[in-house]
């Protein structure tokens, strides 16, 4: 197996990770803004050692994201600026993955901490987790406008994987709200606010690890037989 398709494989890899770390935590689905910071405390090594794991999941990112980037530069060859829009949301992608585990992370640290600095971590660390969907709907928007616009695009990209990334993109839209009210439906783990972005990020992510997968075998064939491939070569055949 090449090293890239381990980079690729190794985003879902980091998604069970995390899962199972939240899951130890008790955190597999956020609970209520009004909940007690004993919910955090009373389980204080249970919770430090699931966040740990999360953490080590989510990271797990960052090369997955480094093979989103440079299936831009496939397309688009080595000026691509979509490839470079991609790397930055990679950055940043993986911050707002990790340091809302790692804000948890200091506001059980130290045992017998005032309870109004635990709740000013956990806040902090909620609300920024609900931040993410600003820059995923950004992202994921101009990405999607570029795939269903550009010809180049659709020479390497299925023509349906654009307008998948603007549907998600919408769906991003109420966690905008999250960090503004404390209960119901647009709450940080509410229906709306935290349910639909959820709805969006998966199919988003599940579908450009298929198209990244065929993409490299693709490529990895080229390769092998010694075909010369140009940026607008069509790499996915059948999709």
């Amino acid at each position: 197996m090449s090293v890239n398709r381990i980079c690729i494989w190794l985003g879902p890899i980091g998604t069970v990770i995390m899962f199972v770390g939240l899951a130890i935590a008790g955190l597999q689905v956020a609970p209520p803004p009004d909940a007690p910071v004993t919910f955090y405390t009373d389980n204080r090594g249970t919770m430090q050692a699931g966040l740990m794991i999360a953490m080590f999941g989510g990271a797990l990112y960052l090369p997955w994201m480094a093979m989103l980037a440079r299936s831009f530069k496939l397309a688009e060859g080595d000026r691509s600026g979509m490839a470079y829009l991609q790397l930055a949301f990679g950055v940043i992608f993986t911050i707002l993955v990790e340091f809302p585990y790692l804000l948890l992370e200091v506001a059980v640290y130290r045992a017998g901490a005032p309870a109004a600095v635990i709740q000013g971590f956990v806040d902090t660390a909620w609300v920024m987790a609900a931040g993410f969907g600003y820059t995923h709907f950004i992202a994921l928007l101009v990405t999607g406008i570029y795939l269903v616009r550009e010809r180049r695009a659709l020479a390497v990209f299925p023509g349906w994987l654009g307008w998948l990334n603007i549907a998600c993109a919408i769906l991003s839209l109420p966690s905008f709200f999250a960090g503004t009210v404390t209960s119901g439906v647009m709450a940080w783990n509410g229906i709306v606010a935290f349910g639909l972005p959820s709805v969006g990020f998966f199919p988003w992510y599940v579908a450009w690890t298929y198209v990244l997968l065929r993409l490299e075998r693709s490529a990895s064939a080229s390769v092998d037989t010694g075909e010369v491939t140009t940026p607008t070569h069509r790499l996915i055949d059948g999709i």
